[in-house]
């Protein structure tokens, strides 16, 4: 056939193939390259529009009414079809009434201009109309959906989609038009129009193919791009991930899989490993990142670990999700980072600044924050609190004496023991040191607080037991009410301190109820804290010295030396401040100056003649427990000249039932130097007979006790066997505060081999001392 005598249909035909090329060229191109929603209709719809065309433009060949029939039902459902994918793409709502309706009137139409009106112009204007005006509306989808990694593809695939609707739109001029129908069809411009829309559709298929292969390269270097980034966050302890909504392509680095060793395909995988009281919080914070509240997102949340459904792991993920102009999600992409070391430290740091180190139970930090709250709901309810605060009974010796690990371990199972009282009404802190503080909420009755007090005296009946040993400990408690004795932490805590010491002061293991004139003690004993500490800076000590004789042969065999405080013209008695100064570790220093006062003075009476004569000092056993106590001794003697044969010092027997077995040690190391020692208070202690068995003591100092009881009959033979019992060790009996004739004949009847008492002499100034010492014979012992 001469190219002059192509008609229509020849031309219709060539458009047809034209078709099925581009139709081969989106194929290729979405399979390839994109997964864009929407895009499986369009794939489907043309396949359905080529079909339909073939039947169409072949009806020369298959001339017959079904064929056409079914083509103008094929065009009409392609139509809807395209129209429906393109809806999806744009992120419209899809009205399936609608398109049904659209493609019924559609495919009516066509049938009644193919079967009734049999007017060909029209029907092919319907037709190309239609698919003009859906083509139109993809082109403006693709090209206002494109993301700019993929704008050339986007843009190929637009060019294909023009000119299909360049060709649709020609034929439908066409078929409106008779007269210009038949001066196209009917001459050589039929051949013109054909070659032009062939020319056109296939020089738009190439360039689809150009941006086909373009595309694929910028994709390859993204992949490379992302690869070089992976190694990146990988040499830095961390991992990326992205996810493509458009194509549906999620990424998670092998660093994420190090924790899950799994692919997360999809968001029920990803929200089952995430912590479900997380999950809430994340969605929270990547909604405000969509509606452009923060650039990017931000969010600290915990994953499940391999290996466990109850360990998790936490992830800072950090990333920022691109969205087109209605809002939808086009890509997002971030990074992710293993922060569990640092929440653990974060979780110490608060466990430190809210907790106490060594127990765990809460410290003062927390413990306000923890009152106000107690407070608060009792003052509500119209119910009392009780502020209880327990100080643990000369537990420094004990620190002290066996090491403050051992002490910390003791602590530790202190806390256990207070902690089998925690309950909905009980906060237990630890204030620090040996202190403890217990809140007791919503007291109903006075009866409830005397029963919980009874419980936690009760956890100190049985002792400790730690390393082979075991502990007996007493506690001192002080009680203040709340809203009785005060509202807030300060007040309650300064009350019940003042009731601890009023505890502390009556005996072991009771308690007080704070009562206004403790305040005022205690405001005395802050007082006597300063004014101690201005007595040592300024010399206001002084030392005075109490004749030690023999009982047999009444001659001076020492002194004792006893302190006293000159404060404003007046003599402040040892009773009055040494117990305060051994809670407050000032007897330390007092105690030193002392020693080196007493040593001094007895080295004087040794250069003047006296090489016999002993000096007693006391010791207490907070001195004792002091590292380098022996050498401190030593370094006294040698300092001042003193003899170590010259020097007795006096160590209390309760004193050494708190540290026996490192005091032991001690003692036989100032023994080893020439020491004397002596048991001071001998008999108020539980195990007087094996201290004195065990201890390298030379002399023990009969408690006063004993003597003002001389006249019941049961004191008198427990006197005596005392005396025969240390004679029997050899050791020297020294009786002390006798003020009576009778007593001093009744010691000496039992042989008690020295005496010291008013009877004799009181303590003297050291003037007096002197005097005392020249006009006296002194009495070596033995």
């Amino acid at each position: 056939m001469a190219f002059t005598q192509l008609d229509s249909r020849t031309i219709m035909t060539i458009s047809v193939f034209l078709a099925l090329f581009f139709t081969l060229g989106m194929l290729a191109l979405s399979i390839y390259l994109i997964r864009l929603p929407g895009l499986k209709y369009w794939l489907a719809s043309l396949l359905v529009l080529d079909l339909g065309l073939v039947l169409l433009g072949g009806q020369t060949i298959i001339a017959n009414w079904l064929s056409v029939w079914v083509a103008n039902m094929l065009v009409g459902i392609a139509g809807a079809g395209f129209a429906m994918g393109t809806n999806v793409i744009m992120g419209r709502p899809i009205n399936l009434p609608f398109y049904r309706v659209s493609f019924i009137a559609f495919a009516a139409s066509l049938t009644y201009f193919t079967f009734i009106d049999s007017m060909t112009g029209p029907r092919i204007a319907i037709d190309s109309l239609f698919l003009a005006v859906v083509i139109t509306d993809a082109v403006y989808a693709v090209f206002s959906k494109a993301p700019p990694q993929m704008r050339f593809p986007f843009w190929g695939s637009g060019f294909l989609l023009l000119s299909i609707d360049i060709l649709f739109a020609l034929r439908a001029i066409t078929g409106l038009s008779a007269p210009i129908a038949n001066s196209l069809f009917e001459n050589q411009s039929a051949l013109t129009l054909g070659m032009v829309l062939l020319f056109y559709g296939l020089t738009a298929w190439i360039a689809c193919m150009l941006s086909l292969v373009y595309g694929r390269l910028l994709y390859e270097r993204d992949l490379s791009s992302e690869a070089d980034m992976a190694l990146i966050m990988e040499s830095s302890n961390a991992g990326h991930w992205s996810i493509d909504f458009i194509n549906d392509r999620r990424y998670y680095s092998p660093w994420y899989k190090k924790i899950r060793h799994m692919e997360l395909e999809d968001y029920e995988q990803w929200r089952k490993v995430v912590h479900p009281d997380d999950f809430p919080h994340i969605i929270k914070e990547i909604e405000d990142h969509i509606a452009g509240k923060t650039p990017l997102f931000s969010i600290e949340h915990r994953v499940t670990r391999d290996d466990s459904d109850h360990d998790y792991n936490w992830v800072l993920a950090k990333g920022k999700v691109i969205t087109d102009s209605a809002g939808n999600m086009l890509k997002a992409a971030g990074s992710h980072i293993d922060i569990t070391d640092i929440k653990q430290k974060e979780e110490q740091i608060y466990q430190l600044a809210f907790h106490d180190a060594l127990t765990g139970l809460l410290n003062r930090n927390s413990l306000s924050e923890e009152i106000d709250k107690q407070i608060l709901n009792d003052q509500t309810q119209g119910c009392r609190g009780a502020f209880i605060f327990i100080d643990l009974d000369d537990f420094k010796l004990i620190n002290d004496s066996y090491g403050h690990p051992r002490g910390d371990q003791l602590l530790i199972l202190i806390a256990r023991r207070l902690l089998t009282l925690q309950d909905e009404k009980v906060t237990l802190a630890r204030l620090g040191g040996d202190e403890f503080i217990i809140y007791l909420k919503s007291i109903t009755g006075f009866d409830q607080l005397l029963s919980f007090l009874r419980r936690l005296l009760g956890l100190f009946d049985e002792p400790f037991s730690l390393a082979g040993s075991n502990f007996d400990i007493s506690v001192s408690v002080g009680v203040a009410l709340c809203p009785d004795h005060g509202t807030d932490l300060d007040t309650l805590l300064m009350n019940a301190d003042a009731a601890m010491y009023k505890a502390k002061e009556t005996g072991n293991n009771l308690f007080r109820i704070y009562e206004p004139s403790m305040t005022l003690h205690s405001e005395e004993r802050l007082l006597l804290d300063r004014d101690l500490r201005y007595a040592i800076a300024n010399n206001e000590f002084e030392l005075h010295y109490q004749p030690i004789l023999n009982t047999s042969t009444y001659n001076l065999l020492g002194f004792e030396a006893l302190i006293r405080w000159r404060k404003n013209d007046a003599h402040i008695m040892p009773a009055n401040f040494i117990p305060r100064s051994e809670e407050n570790g000032m007897i330390v220093p007092i105690g030193a100056w002392v020693l080196e006062q007493a040593c001094t003075f007895a080295a004087d009476l040794v250069r003047r003649g006296y090489t016999k004569l002993m000096m007693s000092v006391n010791i207490s056993a907070i001195q004792i427990i002091q590292e380098g106590f022996v050498n401190m001794v030593q370094e006294v003697l040698e300092r001042t000249g003193l003899p170590p044969y010259n020097l007795l010092l006096e160590i209390t027997e309760t004193a050494m039932m708190k540290s026996f077995e490192n005091d032991s040690k001690k003692l036989q190391q100032l023994r080893d130097l020439g020491v004397h020692l002596a048991l001071d208070d001998f008999g108020t202690g539980y195990s007087s007979l094996n201290y004195l068995k065990n201890l390298p003591i030379n002399w023990i100092k009969l408690d006063r006790t004993f003597l003002a009881d001389l006249d019941s009959e049961r004191e008198k033979p427990i006197l005596e066997i005392i005396i025969n019992i240390a004679h029997h060790l050899g050791v020297k009996v020294v009786a002390e505060g006798i003020e009576t004739p009778d007593q001093f004949d009744f010691l000496l009847n039992l042989s008690c081999d020295l005496v010291q008492g008013y009877l004799f002499s009181y303590p003297l100034p050291v003037e007096q001392a002197l005097e005392l010492a020249e006009s006296s014979p002194p009495t070596q012992p033995e």
